[in-house]
């Protein structure tokens, strides 16, 4: 390769590691507007999402407002309502809980605050289950319309007394079931909802309110949930749910959650779901950007003064990775980034550079040994190739068995070495050869410049 075009491709590569450090690190206005809209560019940083397992959380903001039919005033149901809520999070296992009343001048709304969220997927899993709570109310069919409502209302979520998942063993030899498992979610009512829920079942089997429909309807709001159709009257204030989306102990507990939900005192309308960071936590963009900068200055100081033109090739490779591995993290759904995650991509980018002075150590020695400088670089990368794939091997392992353990900074550090560890050797192997070769027409018979010197010969 001639000088001329070697020089040529260096100046290339180096305007696109510059165009990858901004983009991964530093976030900037747009200087135009997209149909009168301003964006702003967000770098790969700043799409890491941050977090920490002490206290990361969500904020849910629920609008009130007075069930309609209901003879309440909105004030008088917000001591229960917010009392109903809270319950209902800590039933769910989030003891970090806290409830405020805002009001403004339109409405009054519960900012509701629930952290020790131990990932992301767990907090959005959370959301889904909270949802928009809607009033909970049974009714059954009649034929002659009431008011224009043939479907009539005639128990709400007051009379419901408690809700839990439930799990038997199916007994009934004639069920499709027979013998296995069977999830469902167990209704237990006050003794008026008892009472009212024994004499509407017990009018509705026996036909007097329509010929041929002995269904018994659930409703959310004013949207019908469920029906089942009924054979003999409920006089027990119990009632047992089961099939339909309740189909394991996980959908069980979420049925549940839903129906605890609809019993409130007032209605809730969300309003919005924040993901909010963590107060006392560190901000792990801002520490991973110093970390980095820190960790090059003295890198580039350390190995120019060591390797000469060689240590700004190493400098260059070290950046390129931390660019492609932070892009990677970038795009990997529902990732956490944390003091964890800062440490690993620190321990990874050392490791990078540890791979690299390995195969500057066998070059020398080559060099040393009488060997052209091309043919001890070669013969360096080659013998640092084993080495450099074990560790490798070895970092995807453990980064690998550290992401699925169930403590956020451990599976954040684990996660990174994982995706280093398959950065590691196409860097440190594959880059670092190409940037070495590219260099050489410049150096190919001046070992000095790498700082490999030769030892005087003692003649006597």
């Amino acid at each position: 390769m001639t000088k001329r075009r070697a020089k040529s491709i260096l100046i290339l590569l180096g305007i696109l590691l510059f165009i990858g450090i901004i983009a991964t690190y530093i976030s900037f206005p747009l200087p135009f507007s997209i149909g009168g809209v301003n964006y702003k560019y967000s770098s790969f940083v700043e799409n890491l999402k941050t977090s920490n397992e002490l206290s990361e959380g969500v904020v849910l903001d629920f609008r009130l407002s007075v069930p309609e039919g209901e003879n309440i005033t909105l004030d008088s149901g917000i001591d229960s309502t917010i009392s109903g809520l809270k319950d209902v999070i800590i039933d769910l296992g989030y003891n970090d809980v806290s409830i405020t009343l805002v009001e403004n001048d339109d409405y009054k709304y519960l900012s509701t605050r629930v952290g020790g969220f131990s990932s992301y997927n767990e907090m959005q899993k959370f959301i889904t289950n909270i949802g928009e709570p809607s009033r909970i109310n049974f009714r059954y069919y009649t034929d002659t319309a009431v008011d224009g409502e043939n479907y009539i209302k005639f128990l709400s979520g007051n009379e419901i007394k408690s809700v839990e998942p439930y799990s038997y063993i199916d007994q009934d030899s004639t069920s499709d079931s027979y013998g296995k498992t069977v999830h469902a979610v167990i209704i237990n009512f006050t003794d008026n909802g008892k009472k009212i829920l024994a004499d509407i079942t017990e009018k509705i089997v026996s036909n007097e309110y329509s010929s041929s429909n002995t269904n018994l309807y659930i409703y959310f709001g004013d949207n019908q949930e469920s029906s089942s159709s009924l054979s003999e009257a409920i006089d027990g204030g119990q009632l047992v749910m089961s099939g339909g989306n309740i189909t394991d102990a996980s959908s069980a507990k979420t049925y549940a959650t839903r129906i605890k939900t609809g019993t409130l005192t007032l209605d809730l309308q969300k309003l919005s779901a924040t993901q909010i960071t963590p107060k006392n936590g560190i901000n792990a963009n801002i520490a991973l950007i110093a970390t980095i900068l820190v960790f090059t200055i003295l890198v580039i100081a350390l190995l120019i003064y060591m390797y000469k033109y060689i240590g700004i090739i190493i400098v260059y490779c070290t950046l390129f990775a931390s660019c492609i591995g932070i892009f990677i993290l970038s795009t990997i759904p529902n990732v956490f980034m944390n003091i964890g995650g800062v440490l690993g991509i620190l321990l990874s980018l050392i490791l990078i550079i540890q791979n690299m002075v390995l195969s500057i150590q066998y070059a020398k020695k080559e060099y040393l040994s009488g060997k052209k400088l091309h043919v001890s670089f070669k013969s360096g990368l080659n013998k640092s190739l084993v080495i450099n794939i074990s560790v490798c091997v070895a970092l995807a392992l453990i980064g690998g068995i550290m992401a699925i353990l169930p403590v956020n900074t451990l599976k954040s550090f684990g996660l990174v070495v994982f995706v280093f560890a398959f950065i590691n050797p196409v860097v440190s192997q594959a880059l670092f050869r190409g940037m070495i070769k590219l260099t050489l027409p410049f150096n190919s018979k001046r070992g000095e410049k790498c700082n490999f010197k030769l030892e005087a010969k003692d003649d006597n």
